[in-house]
């Protein structure tokens, strides 16, 4: 227990502070969060369209307050200069899982880790896209999420972030976070892990009202002069 409450106290710390900002900066609506369950293993199923769609999760979760362990892509952590390692840092200290998006055995130690957290009974953030949309439409969802939570009968909750920077409020750019109705493994059990996907995408699509790309988005990431592209 003494250890729990040690190594989280990073996390709460980053959650205050990232908070704080992120209010400063954004005017942040957060629709139907009571949708997340109080308990259990949970995936946050979200869509993906800027770096800062994370710590949004992140700080809109508190409502109850539950911990939200994320899939980070690995390029992150292999920043080579002195911004990189203080990324680096913050995303271990806050428990941030770092994820090789190439496949294979590199891919299954992040994946192992996610499993972890939600055996626990953790929460677990995923932008179910695999990276971010490029175009600001909605690209099919990877099976990953699908297959987490088949593993660890974990309930999913379907998460649509939207922006409207178009439309301020006091002067600050709009985003919104829908939380969908919870998925419960009871729902999808029998389900294949396309059709989860097909079927959380979907929902997402209703909540944000964007386009549907029909096709998997291109992952491409570079490390050009030490800096993540």
């Amino acid at each position: 227990m003494v250890k729990k409450i040690i190594t989280a106290l990073p996390y709460w710390l980053a959650w205050s502070v990232g908070q704080k900002y992120i209010l400063k900066k954004w005017n942040v609506t957060a629709v139907n969060v009571h949708h997340i369950p109080k308990k259990g293993p949970v995936i946050l199923a979200a869509n993906h369209l800027r770096v800062i769609d994370s710590p949004l999760l992140a700080i809109t979760t508190n409502n109850p307050p539950r911990r939200v362990t994320f899939l980070a892509k690995s390029e992150y952590f292999q920043i080579r200069n002195l911004k990189g390692l203080f990324v680096t840092i913050g995303f271990y200290a806050v428990g941030q899982i770092p994820l090789n998006r190439s496949g294979g055995s590199d891919s299954e130690r992040g994946l192992a880790k996610a499993r972890k957290i939600l055996a626990e009974g953790g929460v677990l953030g995923i932008h179910i896209e695999g990276t971010r949309s490029p175009d600001g439409k909605l690209y099919d969802a990877r099976t990953g999420f699908a297959r987490l939570a088949l593993d660890s009968q974990a309930t999913i909750v379907p998460v649509a972030i939207t922006y409207y920077e178009n439309s301020p409020i006091n002067g600050k750019p709009q985003v919104r976070l829908q939380f969908g109705k919870p998925i419960t493994y009871s729902e999808y059990k029998d389900k294949k892990m396309h059709e989860i996907a097909k079927s959380v995408t979907k929902t997402i699509q209703s909540m944000s009202g964007q386009t549907l790309a029909g096709r998997f988005a291109k992952i491409v990431s570079r490390i050009v002069g030490g800096k993540q592209e």
